[in-house]
C-alpha cells in the first residue's frame, strides 16, 4: 500500500492514516469485517500495531470511517447525473459510476454480506441505502420525459443494482465482455427508461435482448449453460444478491450487493 506517491503534498502523518485506510479496504473486501484482524491491516499497510491505535481505536471505526467515505463518494457521483441527460452525458456518468465502483466495489459487496452485527447499525445502514436510491430516483425523474411509472427510491434502487451487479459479473469475469460494451448497455437501459414516451420500443425487456456477448468459461472454471443467459448463471453459481448500505458517524454510508467467496 503506497499512498505516498498518489499524495505527494499531504502531511507524512496523513498519509500513514491514507495507507492504513486503503489497506483496510482491501482487507475487509477479502475476508469480510468479521474476517479481519488488526494485524491483516497492518500487514497490508506496512505500519505497526502502535500506528494503527494512534489513529484508530478499534476496527470498527476504522470500517465506520471507510463506510463513510464510500457514501460521500457514491453520493457526490449520483448528485452529477444531470437534469439534461444527453446521451453523451449518460454515458459519461455510467462510466463514473463504473470508476466509483473499481475503487470501492470489493469493499462495499463484501462487507455488505459481513458487517457488524449491531441491531441500529444495520438500520442505520438501510436508512442511508434508501437515502442514496432516492437521490438517485429523483434526480432520474428530473431528466425524465415522462413522469416515472414507479417509486423513485425504487427506481433509484433498480438502476444502481443494475450498475453494480454489471460491474460485479464483469469485476469477476463471469463471462468475457469488454467493459465498453458493459457500459454501453448500461447506458442504453438508462436512456431508455429517461426517454421513455410510451411508445413501442421502448421497454427495458426489448432492450436487453440487443446486447449480445458471447459466453465464456468463467475464471473459476465454471462452464455457462447453453441457452441460459451468462448473467443469470452466474447469480445462480455465484448466489449474487444486490442491495445495501453503510453507516457513518453519525448517519450511513451506503454499499452494494453481495456476493460469496
Amino acid at each position: 500500500m503506497d499512498s505516498d506517491a498518489a499524495a505527494p503534498g499531504v502531511r507524512k502523518s496523513d498519509r500513514t492514516r491514507l495507507t492504513i485506510l486503503d489497506a483496510a479496504r482491501v482487507a475487509f473486501a477479502r475476508k469480510g469485517f468479521s474476517g479481519v484482524t488488526i494485524r491483516d491491516i497492518t500487514d497490508l499497510a506496512g505500519v505497526t500495531r502502535a500506528n494503527f491505535y494512534y489513529y484508530f481505536k478499534d476496527k470498527t471505526e476504522l470500517f465506520v470511517e471507510l463506510g463513510t467515505a464510500t457514501y460521500r463518494e457514491v453520493l457526490e457521483v449520483i448528485e452529477t447525473f444531470s437534469d439534461t441527460a444527453s446521451p453523451v452525458i449518460i454515458d459519461q456518468w455510467v462510466s463514473r459510476y463504473f470508476t466509483y465502483l473499481d475503487r470501492n466495489g470489493a469493499f462495499v459487496i463484501r462487507s455488505e454480506e459481513d458487517m457488524p452485527q449491531d441491531g441500529a447499525f444495520r438500520t442505520a445502514v438501510a436508512r442511508s441505502h434508501r437515502r442514496a436510491a432516492q437521490a438517485l430516483g429523483q434526480q432520474i425523474a428530473k431528466a425524465s420525459s415522462t413522469p416515472l411509472a414507479a417509486d423513485e427510491a425504487a427506481t433509484g434502487l433498480v438502476v444502481m443494482a443494475m450498475l453494480e451487479r454489471s460491474w460485479l459479473i464483469h469485476h469477476n469475469g463471469v463471462f468475457d465482455a469488454p467493459r465498453d460494451v458493459v457500459l454501453a448497455a448500461a447506458s442504453e437501459v438508462i436512456r431508455r427508461l429517461v426517454e421513455d414516451d410510451g411508445r413501442p420500443g421502448t421497454s427495458i425487456q426489448e432492450i436487453l435482448p440487443r446486447v449480445s456477448v458471447e459466453p465464456q468459461r468463467c475464471r473459476d472454471g465454471t462452464q455457462l449453460e447453453p441457452g441460459r443467459a451468462p448473467a443469470q448463471q452466474a447469480l445462480a453459481s455465484h448466489r449474487h444478491a444486490s442491495g445495501s448500505t453503510w453507516p457513518h458517524r453519525p448517519e450511513v454510508i451506503r454499499a452494494t450487493g453481495r456476493t460469496q467467496t
